[in-house]
């Protein structure tokens, strides 16, 4: 330790204006720094481990003469205990600045957590958030992540499980991986509570138990003729586009992102990207009947764009678009039973097993869907698509003929030549 100056007066001290390290006696070490700006600050000059080191005690005018002292004094006792004052300090300032960079909010956390997400489709990039604002930032938003706990979750589910189940499902599926996220992050060290094996499922029944599920309503096979009728005569793009969704049997989403960059007109097939399919595994063909390959020939290209059906924006139709459209015929013929668009592939599965004998995994296949357990899906190496070609040839055929009762060896006999 450095030898004790002369006891300086608070006055002395008060009046010391020197540029450089002026000592002030009572602890051996402590002074005044006086810099070239002339601002004056506590320095505590000290040997830790063998080596001369300088410690800032603070301000001048923020720390008084006497707790100063104090500071050197206490500083002084951790030395002879054998602490590093140094080195405590750096440990507490990174201590903080790392606590602090731990503290984020669920809504940060929400944030960061979307902007990383690859969402399937506009839809469902704009229900994540819309969720969110709606029933979790209410309770959680601005709550530190590390802290949420169950009663938060509870309190977000509680008024929405039994009323709005499907909707709760989503919202919590959304608060689990944005929790995980924030876990992953190392923004919290504590188990997910709004997990449901051993936590929720304790306390809230299953989903399936809560709701009963509704199928989407679909016009039947006898009424499509007519419904294709009427559809024939909209003359708008959408009016197309849901023409190719009938006769494809395939999702909204599908028909209404098809591209041209996806369709080879002379193999007759579309292929639809496996981003856009259900599971995003692989993606899918679907063979194209004639009167599909009708509407896609005479549909008009576009230089700025490559959508077979853009909207009048030069972008993706929306959903909505083919329901209203569909709505709006269906209230000019109420004859014909109310359906939606997804329905039609309940009504093509419906058609394939009442009037065709065609094999059931060919229908399966054609609407993307699964065949076999996992054992049995490793072992089928093709799509079946040359067979498939000739069920959706079928289908088209049958919805551009008035309804016949009768069928012939799995095919449909059309009462008058399709076009």
């Amino acid at each position: 330790m450095p030898k004790v100056a002369k006891t300086l007066s608070a006055l002395e001290v008060k009046r010391i204006n020197s540029i450089g390290f002026t000592a002030v006696g009572t602890v051996a070490g402590l002074g005044i720094l006086v810099s070239s700006n002339n601002s004056k600050s506590w320095v505590f000059r000290v040997t830790v481990g063998g080596k001369r080191k300088s410690m800032g005690l603070g301000s001048f005018n923020s720390v008084s003469y006497k707790d100063a002292i104090d500071k050197a004094r206490s500083i002084k006792l951790e030395i002879e205990s054998g602490i590093d004052p140094i080195a405590q300090k750096k440990s507490r300032k990174s201590a903080l600045a790392s606590q602090a960079a731990k503290n984020k909010t669920f809504k940060w956390c929400a944030e960061e957590f979307m902007k990383k997400q690859v969402f399937s489709n506009e839809k469902h990039k704009k229900q994540w958030p819309s969720t969110l604002i709606t029933y979790a930032y209410p309770v959680i938003e601005n709550i530190n992540v590390a802290d949420i706990e169950l009663s938060h979750i509870k309190e977000i589910l509680d008024p929405i499980w039994y009323k709005k189940n499907a909707t709760a499902d989503r919202v919590l599926g959304r608060i689990r991986s944005i929790i995980d996220y924030a876990t992953v992050c190392g923004y919290r060290d504590k188990i997910n509570p709004a997990n449901w094996n051993g936590y929720l499922e304790h306390i809230y029944p299953k989903s399936n138990k809560v709701h009963q599920v509704i199928n989407m309503p679909s016009i039947p096979y006898s009424d499509i003729y007519k419904f294709m009728e009427a559809l024939s005569k909209r003359n708008c793009t959408g009016a197309r586009c849901l023409e190719f969704l009938i006769h494809t049997a395939v999702r909204s989403i599908n028909a209404r992102s098809i591209r041209w960059g996806d369709i080879n007109l002379d193999e007759k097939v579309w292929v639809i990207p496996k981003e856009l399919t259900k599971t995003k595994k692989s993606s899918h063909r679907v063979p194209l009947s004639k009167q599909a390959l009708a509407l896609l020939k005479a549909q008009p290209k576009y230089d700025k764009v490559d959508l077979v059906f853009p909207s009048h924006r030069q972008k993706t139709l929306s959903d909505s678009t083919l329901s209203k459209l569909m709505r709006e015929i269906l209230e000019d013929h109420p004859e014909i039973t109310h359906g939606v668009p997804h329905g039609f592939r309940a009504t093509f599965k419906t058609w394939s097993l009442e009037k065709t004998k065609h094999p059931v995994h060919l229908a399966e296949l054609s609407m993307m869907h699964t065949i076999g357990n996992a054992v049995a899906q490793a072992y089928t190496r093709g799509d079946g698509l040359e067979n498939r070609k000739q069920i959706m040839q079928d289908w088209s055929n049958f919805i551009c003929s008035p309804y016949s009762t009768e069928k012939i060896n799995g095919k449909v006999i059309p009462m008058r030549k399709t076009k």
